[in-house]
């Protein structure tokens, strides 16, 4: 098994189970024995499609013929994988995008024999058409953020550049979940309790991020949310 099947198991998981992709992703990556160079791909893949499935749905909202509702659970999956691959990712060839993808429209969606052509014709479809299609324009498409969390954003004047690659809060399992924990970093200077909920309470900030934002904190005296923001305006080291 390689790494886009892993992640791709993980998607499903994550959308039929309501798993959190960093716990499911590392348990698959041990199940199939990924070496490192796969489970880097893996965690790439998963982890992209999850923080942007909105502007994923938007490009297929173009490509597809019908209507998205309508599109296989799995076929979608599959789509924003290689949709992903083709659009975000520079060191992926895109005949690979489109053939792994369409392999994995054999294997998952064996019900409905129109997926593996349709996998193939709309991957190839992006690929042709990359410069006509419209590019996303709102903080939704852009971000691929719920709009309660947009709006309690711009209410806030909490910043939308965070360093997502870093700051990986939006894969909450529920938007009231991401929104209590927005509204808990606004007025939150106890180190103790913001390392606790980042650690043991199901949001997922690397270890890095959140032991700079409680640094920064002492240091300062100001709040998680303008640590934070902090953050994302710093520059980032090359590499």
């Amino acid at each position: 098994m390689g790494a886009r099947e892993t992640a791709l198991n993980a998607l499903i998981a994550c959308r039929k189970n309501g798993a959190w992709s960093n716990g499911v992703l590392k348990e698959y990556v041990q199940r199939d024995r990924l070496d490192s160079r796969d489970a880097g791909l893996a965690a790439h893949l998963c982890y992209g499609v999850l923080q942007n499935r909105q502007k994923l749905d938007f490009y297929l909202k173009q490509l597809l013929t019908g209507k998205l509702k309508d599109l296989h659970p799995a076929a979608r999956d599959i789509l924003h994988l290689g949709l992903y691959q083709i659009y975000e990712m520079d060191k992926i060839p895109e005949s690979a995008a489109v053939n792994e993808s369409v392999g994995l429209a054999k294997k998952y969606c064996k019900k409905l024999r129109s997926a593996p052509g349709l996998v193939n014709a709309v991957l190839r479809s992006a690929v042709r058409g990359r410069e006509e299609l419209k590019a996303p324009r709102g903080w939704q498409e852009i971000y691929s953020h719920p709009q309660p969390l947009i709006d309690l954003l711009m209410k806030r004047n909490i910043p939308f550049r965070c360093p997502k690659r870093d700051f990986g809060l939006f894969s909450a399992k529920t938007t009231r979940d991401v929104v209590a924990f927005m509204e808990f970093l606004q007025d939150q200077k106890n180190v103790d309790a913001f390392r606790r909920i980042c650690y043991k309470g199901g949001f997922y900030l690397d270890k890095k991020t959140v032991e700079i934002a409680c640094k920064t904190v002492q240091m300062k005296g100001i709040t998680f949310t303008q640590a934070l923001r902090e953050q994302a305006k710093a520059p980032r080291p090359p590499g």
